[in-house]
C-alpha cells in the first residue's frame, strides 16, 4: 500500500490495500448518465476522459455494490464511509443510489443531503434535480468515530459549486463538501483518506491540507496529471509549514534558564 498515491488503475477490489487500513473513504463514482442529447435537454454528458460513463443499469449497481463491499473491507473499526451520488432518471423512473447501497455490506449511519443550490440537468417535465446525496455509511456493526460540534450542521448541506466549474474534470464535487465531511470524523493528522475514484484529486487536495495522507485509483492518465497540478501548492505549503515547526522546535530547545542548556527531544532535525 502506497501512501500520498494515485494508483493507474480501475479500483476493481482495492487488492492493493490491506483489510482494515483506511480511516475514512470520500468519494463520488461516476453516476451513469452519458446519452446523447435529446431534444429539449441541455445537459449533455458525454463520459469522461477514459471511460464513457454508459453501462447497462444492473451492471452498474452490481459494480457499486462490489466497490462498496471492498471499501467496507478496506476500512478500520470506527471509520466512515462517504458516498455521493444522485438520483438519476431511467425510462421516466427516479432511481436514487439507496437502490443498490442497502444491498451492500456497509451500513448506512445517515442520507445528507448536499444543496447545490442549481443544475445543469435542465429537463422541463419534472422539477429540476438541485440535490444530491452524500451516504455516510459505516463497518458492520462498528460505530463511526463523530465529532459532536458538527451535530448543529443538520443533514441538508448548502454548498455551491462555482468553485468547481474552474476544474477542468466533467464533474468535480467542491472541497468544502470533502472538508466537512473529514471534519465529522474527528479523525488526527496523519489518517488515511481514500478515493477509489480521484478524479481531478479534490480528496487528496483537502487531505494533505489537513495534515492527513491519501490513497486514490483513476483510470486517466490526464486527470492523474491534474491531481498532482493541484497538489503542487498545498504540498509546498505543507513542506514549509513542517520546517517551520521544526525551527520553532529547534529555538525552543535552545531557549530557556541560563545553564540549562539544550534541549533534547530525540528528534533529528
Amino acid at each position: 500500500m502506497r501512501l500520498n498515491h494515485v494508483y493507474h488503475k480501475p479500483c476493481g477490489e482495492l487488492e492493493e490495500i490491506p483489510d482494515s487500513s483506511i480511516d475514512a473513504v470520500v468519494t463520488s463514482p461516476p453516476y451513469n448518465l452519458a446519452y446523447k442529447k435529446q431534444p429539449g435537454k441541455k445537459h449533455n454528458m458525454s463520459g469522461y476522459d477514459s471511460f464513457s460513463d454508459s453501462l447497462p443499469q444492473d451492471e452498474y449497481e452490481a459494480g457499486q455494490i462490489r466497490i462498496l463491499n471492498a471499501c467496507a473491507r478496506v476500512l478500520k473499526p470506527g471509520g466512515s464511509i462517504y458516498y455521493v451520488h444522485k438520483e438519476r432518471t431511467v425510462n421516466g423512473v427516479a432511481i436514487t443510489p439507496h437502490r443498490w447501497v442497502l444491498k451492500t455490506e456497509p451500513e448506512l449511519v445517515e442520507t445528507i443531503i448536499w444543496d447545490r443550490g442549481s443544475t445543469h440537468q435542465v429537463d422541463p417535465v419534472r422539477l429540476y434535480v438541485t440535490h444530491e446525496y452524500i451516504l455516510h455509511l459505516r463497518k458492520p456493526g462498528c460505530p463511526p468515530r463523530f465529532n459532536r460540534k458538527c451535530a448543529k450542521w443538520g443533514k441538508v448541506w448548502r454548498i455551491g459549486f462555482s468553485e468547481s466549474r474552474r476544474n477542468a474534470h466533467p464533474a468535480p464535487f467542491p472541497r468544502e463538501l470533502v472538508s466537512k465531511c473529514l471534519e465529522m470524523c474527528d479523525l488526527p493528522k496523519g489518517s488515511i483518506i481514500l478515493d477509489p475514484y480521484m478524479g481531478a484529486g479534490t480528496t487528496a487536495v483537502v487531505a494533505v491540507n489537513r495534515d492527513m495522507k491519501f490513497i486514490g485509483y483513476e483510470i486517466s492518465k490526464k486527470y492523474i496529471e491534474w491531481t498532482w497540478n493541484w497538489l503542487e501548492l498545498p504540498l509546498t505549503e505543507q513542506s514549509m509549514r513542517r520546517e517551520g515547526e521544526r525551527r520553532a522546535q529547534r529555538d525552543l530547545q535552545t531557549e530557556g534558564d541560563e545553564g540549562l542548556g539544550e534541549r533534547v527531544t530525540g528528534e533529528t532535525i
